[in-house]
């Protein structure tokens, strides 16, 4: 990699990303000896042999997945654990509940290091928004780093929500809600249940609401969605893979709707065959990325995920360096007002 003698080493291996330093990987897609876990989505967790991640996480993958509390070393939300020769601190990332950001520090010269996983800078009712802070090196998920990206406000997004829901009720049909189990789901069953809408959830849903629960999360009562559910009246969450069940595509009185950042491109309503799309988002944007690097102010920058050459490029128009982890960087030319020439 690009790093210099005094930063954290890095290594990009297969896909993944390696700490030589610590002996560590981050967020490995398979089993590894020391794996950071950043979140408990199933693309970012791994059962390695020893795990390190935030209490609630370790709480979500041992609940989700099974992983027993004797292959993980939690830490709580801002407090700081010694790792080989190296500090590491927890912070919220605000992707989802229990998502955390990973900071490391060498207590050798100081030098440190900032990997985010997925995060979102929006506060949301299930968990505080991402908590940048100074590092020397920043690995960085870019899932929405091009500038077409710009979300509307959380709480306009909310009440269109609402108001489709309410309308279909009205309408004497039946919302069909899709998204994924855990974090979206917590984020949309919180939002209804604030405004008193009866809900049924898939089973999927419904394990990780109580889980959510069992952290603190102040999530509203359901009914679990079986093939004689009640459903008229009532606001229905599943995954969307749910969108098979035969018994719900032969409702002949349904509307349906997908939570998704990328329900801000025009042809998504098509691409999820569903009758709207809500860009309730748990990631960031792409304006809202740029300011997380200005806030962090690092001297590097690596790029994961999503637009990573479009976003390092735009960076280095900046004047910072960045280059994306796991692709080849086709270097720009500029004039000295920062345009290409």
């Amino acid at each position: 990699m690009y790093t210099d003698e005094s930063e954290i080493r890095i290594k990009a291996i297969g896909g993944d990303i390696f700490l030589p330093d610590l002996d560590l990987w981050l967020d490995p897609r398979k089993s590894k000896p020391n794996a950071y876990i950043s979140h408990g989505h199933a693309d970012h967790v791994s059962r390695s042999e020893k795990i390190i991640c935030s209490s609630e996480t370790a709480h979500i993958i041992n609940k989700r997945f099974g992983i027993k509390s004797a292959s993980i070393d939690s830490i709580k939300m801002r407090e700081t654990h010694r790792f080989n020769n190296f500090d590491l601190k927890v912070i919220p990332a605000g992707h989802i509940v229990g998502s955390s950001m990973l900071l490391i520090k060498n207590r050798n010269n100081g030098s440190t290091l900032l990997y985010t996983g997925d995060f979102k800078v929006d506060s949301s009712r299930t968990c505080e928004a991402a908590s940048p802070c100074h590092a020397d090196v920043l690995i960085m998920e870019t899932t929405f780093g091009h500038p077409k990206y710009k979300f509307p406000k959380r709480a306009d997004t909310e009440e269109s929500l609402i108001t489709f829901v309410r309308n279909a009720i009205n309408d004497n049909k039946i919302p069909i809600i899709y998204c994924y189990s855990l974090g979206k789901s917590q984020e949309v069953s919180s939002l209804l249940g604030e405004n008193d809408i009866p809900l049924v959830v898939h089973k999927s849903t419904m394990q990780m609401n109580e889980a959510c629960r069992e952290l603190g999360v102040n999530l509203p009562e359901s009914k679990e969605l079986n093939k004689t559910s009640q459903l008229q009246g009532s606001a229905v969450i599943c995954p969307p893979s749910a969108s098979k069940l035969q018994y719900l595509n032969k409702l002949e009185n349904k509307t349906t709707a997908m939570i998704s950042g990328w329900g801000i491109d025009d042809n998504s309503r098509y691409r999820y065959k569903v009758d709207k799309v809500f860009p309730l988002s748990d990631h960031a944007d792409y304006k809202q990325l740029i300011n997380f690097v200005h806030t962090v102010n690092p001297s590097t920058v690596y790029t994961v995920h999503g637009f990573t050459n479009r976003f390092a490029a735009d960076l280095r128009r900046e004047g910072r360096t960045a280059w994306s982890l796991f692709k080849s960087d086709q270097l720009e030319l500029f004039d000295k007002q920062g345009s290409k020439p």
